[in-house]
């Protein structure tokens, strides 16, 4: 908050008797600005969603926490310029499921509890995005990003919305834009 509106704020408390309204917690801004992407459009003009980073991170840790999703039991995220996002994620490998066989050995030896770093880029086209993984780790040692991307991909088809975002998917709500910002994402539509 910036000393203007600390200023602000104070001068207000003390010429108001009643009490200033608590602050919202980040996981109800993101609720709140997705309960409005899912409701239709109110006119043409062109809406802006400005989400943070520590908003996303907090409503991400929020709807873990409500409800147990596959494997995952902690996701992290740091959004930087162009597209850029990487995610440390913790994850229980014996919950995840993969068919691949090459894919199959490589849990064998890592089970249990894991810790995924990955960085890559969303890229957008049109109405349509998704995530290219660069490079990823387990744990502090490198794997091949294909490897990440299977987990990455096992787990986002596993559960709700059920959407892998290694492949090319639709931008829900008539999304048409996504900036990313070092510490923010702004939403178009």
């Amino acid at each position: 908050m910036s000393a203007c509106a600390v200023i602000l704020l104070s001068f207000l408390i003390a010429a108001t008797p009643t009490p200033t309204p608590p602050q919202k917690s980040g996981a109800t801004l993101i609720n709140e600005a997705l309960v409005q992407l899912q409701a239709p459009k109110p006119s043409k003009e062109v809406q802006k969603f400005q989400l943070k980073e520590a908003d996303i991170n907090e409503f991400i840790a929020v709807a873990i926490q409500s409800k147990k999703r596959l494997g995952v039991k902690k996701i992290q995220l740091d959004v930087a310029e162009a597209g850029r996002v990487a995610a440390v994620a913790t994850i229980n490998m014996d919950d995840v499921k993969l068919d691949n066989t090459g894919v199959w050995l490589f849990k064998k030896v890592l089970s249990g509890t894991q810790v995924l770093k990955a960085q890559g880029k969303v890229v957008r086209t049109g109405g349509k995005a998704r995530y290219e993984l660069e490079k990823a780790e387990f744990n502090g040692v490198w794997v091949p990003a294909w490897l990440a991307s299977a987990v990455v991909s096992y787990v986002g088809k596993n559960q709700p919305p059920h959407v892998d975002i290694t492949e090319e998917f639709d931008l829900p709500f008539g999304i048409t834009g996504l900036v990313f910002h070092s510490d923010r994402v702004e939403i178009t539509r």
